[in-house]
């Protein structure tokens, strides 16, 4: 899938054309955050949605779910709805070293406004075994959830002139 974004200013128009970060499929997506490892100011879901999520019947869950899952949420949401993302030791590893080495690049290009960028799906051995997925989509340590993780940056246009 590919993700094509447009924006401009007043004088010109800028294109970007990427591959979507997600490579898993929008069907078995639950939820979506936006983290960023700070609570302050990020916060998507009103007390009330929480409060149906953690204590209310299955069917209210499942009728929230199919709105919260078309939302992009924070990291108090994450908190909030008391998600644990459990990894096996190797992938926590792996992820770990990732997030290293991309946050040491951003940082060393001057790059400090960026994310954590998580989906969390339902897992099926079907669908996760027939394709060929990256490094950064991993299986949860129950089986029960799939993850694809991302750094994201906001983007900002810069011009160098030499």
């Amino acid at each position: 899938m590919i993700l094509l974004i447009i924006f401009s200013n007043k004088d010109e128009t800028y294109i970007i054309i990427m591959k979507n970060m997600c490579e898993l499929p929008n069907s078995s997506r639950i939820f979506t955050f936006d983290l960023k490892g700070s609570t302050v100011n990020r916060e998507v879901l009103k007390k009330s949605k929480v409060d149906v999520f953690i204590h209310g019947s299955e069917d209210l869950k499942y009728k929230l779910l199919s709105e919260i899952s078309k939302e992009v949420l924070k990291d108090k949401d994450l908190i909030n709805l008391e998600i644990k993302i459990k990894l096996p030791k190797k992938d926590l590893s792996l992820l770990s070293d990732m997030a290293k080495s991309d946050s040491e690049f951003l940082c060393n290009n001057y790059v400090t406004d960026y994310s954590l960028f998580v989906t969390i799906h339902n897992y099926s051995k079907e669908e996760y075994e027939s394709k060929s997925y990256s490094y950064r989509v991993m299986v949860s340590e129950d089986m029960k959830f799939i993850y694809c993780f991302s750094i994201i940056d906001f983007l900002g246009v810069r011009i160098y002139i030499y």
